[in-house]
């Protein structure tokens, strides 16, 4: 699997869809987490793409980090960086704090 992605991305660097698989089989599969930060690490520097999709991958990128057990700092500045991209997913909204009390 990760041989095709490779392929593809050889023909098409801009891949969006078979670099994100690349990096969930480096990370998840073949558990070469830094190898796939690399991954999503291009895909945050492609421009133009969703901000839903850069908050999701950057919080790939923090969980990865944080689950090596060896790069806490790296994942705890992607996942806040990942929190403040997007603040309704992390955060509830005030009426909610503000009905909980």
């Amino acid at each position: 699997m990760a041989t095709a992605c490779v392929e593809r991305l050889k023909l098409d660097p801009n891949n969006v869809p078979a670099r994100e698989k690349l990096a969930r089989i480096f990370s998840e599969r073949l558990n070469q987490p830094e190898r796939g930060i690399e991954q999503i690490t291009e895909l945050l520097n492609m421009p133009d793409q969703p901000e839903p999709k850069r908050a999701e991958w950057l919080s790939l990128s923090a969980a990865w980090h944080i689950n090596t057990g060896r790069i806490w700092t790296p994942g705890k500045r992607c996942w806040n960086a990942s929190s403040a991209s997007s603040p309704k997913v992390h955060k509830p909204s005030q009426r909610a704090a503000a009905s909980s009390h």
